[in-house]
C-alpha cells in the first residue's frame, strides 16, 4: 500500500471517529436555541424551544 494511501485511510478513520464522537455531544446539548433581546440599553439572552406549537423561552 502506498504511503499516500495509507495516510488517507488514517485520515479517513480519524475524520468518521471525530463525526461520531460531536454527533454524541450534540445530542446531550438541550434542544433549541438562544434569542437575544435588547430592552432599553440591557442585552438579554434566552434559551427558546418549541413545544408543540408553543414557543418557550428560559431566562
Amino acid at each position: 500500500m502506498s504511503v499516500v494511501k495509507k495516510t488517507l485511510q488514517e485520515n479517513y478513520i480519524f475524520f468518521i471517529r471525530e463525526l461520531t464522537r460531536i454527533d454524541e455531544e450534540i445530542k446531550k446539548l438541550p434542544r433549541g436555541g438562544i434569542s437575544v433581546k435588547k430592552i432599553g440599553k440591557s442585552t438579554y439572552y434566552y434559551h427558546q424551544w418549541r413545544e408543540g406549537k408553543r414557543l418557550k423561552l428560559y431566562p
